[in-house]
């Protein structure tokens, strides 16, 4: 299909009503791969592009938070649990784990020694060190004095 400005602006109605680029083109009987290529080689047209997208997006996250508010009027539990872990910090951690950080496996010292003697054994077995063979380990007293 030709590039009109009919066409354009067709499409970005489009685009803000329903904002999954794939819906708005099988609507306006455009395919995906000219609509990119039209915003990959027009600014003016990629930044129409954006806007309207976002402008879809807020729209479809209005009628969202509408429908979760809905919900928690109803006095239903899940919707209610979901507003709390999405929006307030005291609950996102009895609900999901989400502030739980993860913990780095080799912060143990006895971690770091284990894959420290399995990383020397594959080389070994690949012989990876050479004709020189593995570094020598570092007694405990040198350790001590680098940190």
């Amino acid at each position: 299909m030709k590039k009109t400005k009919k066409v354009v602006e067709k499409f970005l109605a489009e685009l803000e009503r329903t904002p999954i680029v794939g819906a708005a083109c099988e609507k306006t009987g455009l395919s995906r791969n000219t609509v990119y290529r039209w915003r990959k080689e027009d600014r003016e047209f990629a930044a129409h592009f954006d806007y309207s997208l976002y402008q879809g997006i807020a729209v479809v996250s209005d009628v969202a938070e509408s429908n979760v508010l809905n919900g928690i009027k109803n006095k239903d539990a899940g919707y209610t649990k979901f507003w709390l872990s999405s929006r307030h910090p005291a609950y996102r951690k009895v609900f999901f784990n989400r502030e739980e950080k993860r913990k780095n496996p080799l912060a143990d010292p006895a971690e770091q020694a284990r894959v420290k003697k399995e990383v020397k054994r594959i080389f070994r077995e690949w012989d990876a060190y050479g004709p020189k063979g593995p570094p020598p380990d570092e007694p405990e007293d040198k350790k001590r004095k680098k940190s």
